[in-house]
C-alpha cells in the first residue's frame, strides 16, 4: 500500500509539472483552463487509490448479488 502512494505522489508531481510546463509553452491557455485540468487531473489520480477502488468494488458486488 505504501508503494502505490508513492506511485500516486510522482504521477501528481510530474503530472503538475507537466501542467506548468504547457502553461509556460502555450501562453494562449487561460489560467481558469489550467486550474481546471489541474483539479481534473488530481481527482482522476486520487480516483484510484485503495479506498475509492474498494468501495467502488463493495458497491458493485452489493448491486450484483441484490438483482
Amino acid at each position: 500500500m505504501m508503494s502505490l502512494l508513492w506511485i500516486q505522489g510522482i504521477l501528481l508531481v510530474s503530472g503538475l509539472i507537466a501542467i506548468l510546463f504547457l502553461r509556460k509553452k502555450y501562453r494562449q491557455i487561460k489560467t481558469g483552463e489550467i486550474a481546471m485540468v489541474t483539479f481534473l487531473y488530481v481527482i482522476l489520480v486520487l480516483l484510484f487509490t485503495d479506498v475509492v477502488v474498494n468501495w467502488l468494488k463493495a458497491l458493485l458486488e452489493h448491486t450484483l448479488l441484490n438483482d
